[in-house]
């Protein structure tokens, strides 16, 4: 029986042998490939994307007259193709803000949805959170350098908390029709030529607690009418 147990051990040492086989060959045909698409990436220059990937359409090429695109972004078309605007036959309707005793008009068929510490809008596919009115920007929530800022100060550095924008464009102080001052100032969003309008109205001068409206989606003159709207206190 001795003999016998000697006589099948060599058995797994060839299955061994086999496996060990295959996953050289595997890591050969492994390292052609990788090695064939960088070389293809270094080639060409440009990024080699996964078969059936389709890249978002930039802006510049959506073309309004046209369905929207599938592959096109939400954000980009919508902005470009079809903001939301004032509607003529319905009537402002006022919305206040207890909390931080505040108020402004819009449209009444203008739905706000509460997100965090702000509100949205739904518009069509798109999800309130991702198109925010207004959020208040509290001092206290701040860190860093930013905490410490008020007024003007703060308005022209508050890009620099996020990596998508890159600078401020404009900035200037304005009053509403209600006599509240505000901050209103565009920056840059990477290299895109149109930037992003915000408007801050500062809660008590050199508190550094603003309420922060964004144009988004909104058309110009939809816009204007709710930041001209804006009345800090609200009860006065």
């Amino acid at each position: 029986m001795a003999d016998d147990d000697k006589k099948e051990s060599p058995e797994p040492v060839e299955n061994q042998k086999v496996i060990s086989g295959m996953l050289v060959a595997l890591l050969v045909i492994g390292l052609i490939v990788g090695g064939g698409y960088a070389y293809s990436r270094k080639k060409s220059g440009q990024t080699v994307f996964p078969a059936g990937y389709q890249p978002p359409i930039p802006a510049s090429e959506i073309d309004c007259a046209k369905p929207r695109p599938a592959a096109a972004d939400l954000w980009d078309y919508y902005t470009k193709c079809d903001r939301i605007k004032v509607d003529p036959a319905a009537s402002l309707e006022t919305v206040t803000n207890k909390q931080y005793n505040f108020s402004f008009s819009l449209p009444g068929n203008i739905e706000l949805t509460p997100f965090g510490n702000g509100m949205g809008i739904g518009y069509k596919e798109l999800a309130p959170q991702n198109n925010l009115l207004y959020t208040m920007d509290i001092a206290s929530s701040r860190s860093g350098e930013l905490a410490s800022l008020t007024g003007e100060d703060y308005v022209r550095n508050y890009w620099r908390q996020y990596p998508g924008l890159t600078g401020v464009q404009s900035l200037e102080k304005i009053t509403n029709g209600n006599n509240n001052t505000a901050y209103k100032a565009v920056y840059v969003i990477g290299n895109a030529k149109e930037g992003k309008l915000e408007v801050f109205f500062e809660l008590k001068d050199g508190s550094g607690d603003f309420v922060h409206f964004t144009s988004g989606i909104l058309d110009q003159p939809l816009f204007d009418t709710i930041v001209g709207s804006f009345k800090y206190p609200a009860s006065e």
